[in-house]
């Protein structure tokens, strides 16, 4: 009886070493990172497995560390006034801030985060230029030169409404109430091409053209519905997803 109370006893002070040990592993683990990178999730799955936490439990443990680190990520660059979209890709986080009509603008906004710290490129986007042959009556040509520049058109009035809210020009209200206006005026632009232009929609260039109108109302339809990609966007933030997928489909 007594061998037996003694092996238990050892086993119990054995545990609660280990126990001790791997308590005081992690809070130097804790306290030896900045920042939690790929280098702290192999030390701390090494520390979790020499624990005797069993593999699976410790994969279940760094997967939902990794997502937790990434939902307050999100939610972190989410409250800085004007965050744009956010998406993830292959561990890194890019935000589309917005985009601008000059490259002054841009550079001034590249140079703000740069010296935040923040890495930032500027992407040059260009419109094609579409030239079609054909007589037109001058109401079949002002709602065709309307259909060609509805994409452009639609940034600049997003655009205007996201920095309006940005900087309190507009509520929440008065926003949503220009995006739908927005909204109405790209059905009443595409409806015109579609009755004006029926007999053509088989034509290559004109069906494409019905496409492109199609996708930019999808686009605004989600916009309005507020169709949001993830639980803390803003609807600043979704306003510019929306001219940017205009603009970059």
């Amino acid at each position: 009886m007594e061998e037996k109370i003694g092996f238990f006893r050892k086993l119990k002070n054995g545990l609660e070493k280990t126990r001790k040990s791997f308590v005081s592993g992690v809070d130097s683990l804790f306290n030896g990172f900045s920042e939690i990178d790929d280098d702290f999730y192999e030390e701390l799955e090494e520390l979790l497995v020499m624990g005797d936490i069993g593999i699976n439990t410790t994969m279940r443990i760094i997967d939902g560390l990794r997502e937790k680190v990434k939902e307050d990520k999100i939610k972190e660059l989410q409250s800085q006034n004007g965050a744009g979209y956010i998406y993830e890709s292959e561990n890194f986080f890019y935000v589309i801030a917005s985009l601008y009509e000059n490259q002054n603008d841009a550079e001034k906004v590249k140079g703000n985060l740069e010296t935040s710290g923040v890495s930032a490129e500027i992407l040059k986007i260009e419109l094609s230029e579409i030239k079609i042959k054909g007589n037109f009556s001058a109401e079949r040509k002002e709602i065709l030169n309307k259909c060609l520049r509805a994409d452009f058109d639609t940034f600049k009035a997003l655009y205007d409404v996201a920095i309006s809210l940005d900087t309190n020009v507009f509520d929440k209200t008065k926003a949503k109430l220009q995006c739908n206006n927005i909204f109405s005026n790209h059905i009443s632009t595409k409806t015109n091409f579609q009755t004006f232009f029926k007999e053509d929609l088989n034509n290559e260039i004109f069906k494409k053209i019905n496409e492109n109108l199609l996708s930019t109302e999808n686009i605004l339809s989600n916009l309005i519905s507020e169709v949001f990609q993830n639980p803390n966007q803003t609807f600043s933030s979704l306003i510019k997803l929306s001219y940017c997928q205009i603009l970059l489909k």
